[in-house]
């Protein structure tokens, strides 16, 4: 034991531990305190839910099949635009309105308006097709207010790009009017419906229309910046002051057409959800009940519902449509169909 170097003693007084009354009684007994852990427990999960990865994968597939056409429908609409400003023709109605409220262009329900000084239908399209769009060529129209001495060209036709069918499957198209006139002005050609269409849309810029046959038309610089304004405030709050046709009681073939446009548009607004500041239409949109019955056809109801605000009668939408352009093909009023009150339009 003497013989015990420095360093072993050192050695072995490190690798001992502090002998405590527990440690001695431990020693004792031999005994071996095993380390408490607590044992798992197995939770059964009753809401876990096999995924169909078949049906997974198709939703993908579908997710991924919309977004391209997003995309392609949005490439489309930048080109077709772009296209148009370089050949100094100009844009305007409701993708500029759309445009302006940063809203998504349904182009399943709107077109987009473009007018020309000097360049016809025919032209147009050739010029589409050679800068890589397909056309679907379309039909003249007459649906623009201003008829007398048949100052437009109107065609309507449908636009697409040529690849998009390769990459989709299917075919993307966009509806086209286009209109061509070198007696008159610019869009909207005197005859302002709705402020909100009031913007035209040309390689300057967008601006509001000089030439809508209202007060907007002799305001001062610093007057249409505010009008400007207020203008792009309302449509994005989907609200909208209309004008009405100038007061003219005649009754030949080109005013009772204007009217018929006229109430068409008003109700058709009324439907997408806008409020219209001085509605000369008496009617509102209505949520129907199961069972309701249109007043004019007596059918159930299955998509709009329009009510009366006079007498509160509801209509189909396409049935009072029909019956107000009935009315304008005999009067320059349209009454209600309980005859209990009538506006003009």
């Amino acid at each position: 034991m003497n013989n015990v170097s420095h360093k072993q003693r050192k050695r072995r007084n490190k690798n001992k531990t502090p002998t405590t009354e527990s440690s001695t009684t431990e020693s004792s007994t031999n005994a071996k305190i095993p380390v408490s852990v607590n044992p798992p427990v197995e939770i059964e999960d009753s809401t876990t839910e096999v995924i169909d990865l078949e049906k997974f994968q198709e939703k993908i597939i579908e997710d991924f099949q919309w977004t391209l056409a997003r995309n392609m429908t949005n490439a489309l609409i930048d080109k077709f635009v772009e296209l148009c400003l370089t050949e100094n023709m100009i844009i305007f109605g409701g993708y500029v309105r759309d445009y302006l409220a940063k809203r998504i262009f349904n182009h399943n329900v709107s077109d987009i308006d473009v007018f020309s000084y000097d360049i016809s239908g025919a032209i147009f399209i050739k010029l589409l097709e050679k800068n890589g769009f397909y056309v679907n060529e379309g039909h003249s129209d007459e649906s623009y207010e201003i008829l007398n001495e048949k100052p437009f060209d109107v065609t309507k036709f449908s636009v697409g790009l040529m690849n998009d069918e390769l990459f989709l499957g299917r075919k993307i198209a966009i509806r086209v009017d286009f209109v061509m006139s070198k007696t008159w002005g610019q869009p909207p050609f005197k005859s302002l419906d709705f402020e909100s269409n009031a913007w035209i849309w040309d390689r300057h810029g967008i601006r509001l229309s000089q030439d809508t046959g209202t007060e907007l038309d002799t305001l001062s610089h610093r007057d249409i910046k505010d009008r400007e304004a207020q203008i792009i405030t309302d449509i994005r709050n989907r609200t909208t002051t209309y004008h009405p046709i100038h007061n003219d009681k005649s009754m030949d073939e080109i005013n009772i057409r204007r009217r018929k446009i006229r109430v068409e548009r008003l109700l058709k607004m009324m439907c997408r959800g806008w409020i219209i500041k001085n509605n000369p239409v008496p009617i509102e949109l209505f949520s129907y009940h199961k069972g309701d019955q249109c007043s004019i056809c007596q059918d159930i109801f299955h998509s709009y519902c329009l009510k009366s605000s006079c007498c509160e009668m509801k209509y189909h939408y396409s049935c009072y449509i029909d019956y107000a352009k009935s009315e304008l093909d005999e009067r320059i009023y349209i009454r209600c169909p309980q005859r209990c009150s009538d506006y003009c339009v």
